[in-house]
């Protein structure tokens, strides 16, 4: 985005707060293109949530990050999934050429930035699910696997979600201190009944 915002609803305030600046001045023509842009996203042959995803792939060929930011918080509002995003940044990337890259990675970002679900702490997972030997404690600690509402800076994010030093001492000091207290624990062999 072109803009810092604190998060989306900040953004969509600036983006009406502007709206109603730009409309007050009176012009015929804004008005009547701001009137046609409101009423094409409606209902129609089309459903609400299908115009949101072509406005979103429009958005990412024409590389403006304020229209993919809006487009994909009314997405969000509109019930998309994470995979069905991937699908349309896909769409917008194929029909827009590599030069969308830098606006896809910037839309990924903000759809899954730092997200539990899937990346290095699911591999990290499933290896420790799958190992043998002894158990260790582990935790995956990141965003919801949903579309955070909040956008900014990595800082901004990562200190709203717990994700700075302290946040994440404080989530795995108790899991340390009950591994430890496991490790302390008296041994209980396991005695099979058909022995």
């Amino acid at each position: 985005m072109s803009h810092e915002h604190a998060n989306l609803d900040a953004f969509r305030r600036f983006r009406e707060r502007m709206n109603e600046r730009i409309l007050e001045a009176g012009n015929l023509d804004i008005r009547r293109f701001f009137a046609l842009d409101g009423r094409v996203y409606e209902d129609g042959a089309l459903d609400v949530r299908t115009k949101e995803m072509l406005g979103l792939v429009a958005s990412l060929v024409l590389r403006c990050d304020d229209c993919i930011t809006y487009h994909m918080v009314r997405c969000t509002e509109e019930g998309l999934s994470d995979e069905e995003f991937m699908e349309v940044l896909s769409v917008g990337l194929v029909v827009g050429g590599s030069i969308v890259i830098p606006h896809l990675r910037r839309a990924v970002a903000t759809l899954e930035e730092h997200s539990v679900t899937g990346g290095l702490g699911s591999a990290v997972a499933e290896i420790i699910a799958e190992a043998d030997g002894p158990t260790v404690p582990f935790k995956r600690i990141g965003l919801p696997s949903a579309f955070s509402p909040y956008i900014g800076s990595q800082e901004y994010l990562q200190e709203l979600h717990g994700l700075t030093e302290d946040g994440i001492l404080k989530v795995l000091e108790p899991l340390l201190e009950t591994s430890n207290a496991a490790k302390r624990a008296p041994k209980v062999k396991a005695v099979s009944p058909i022995s």
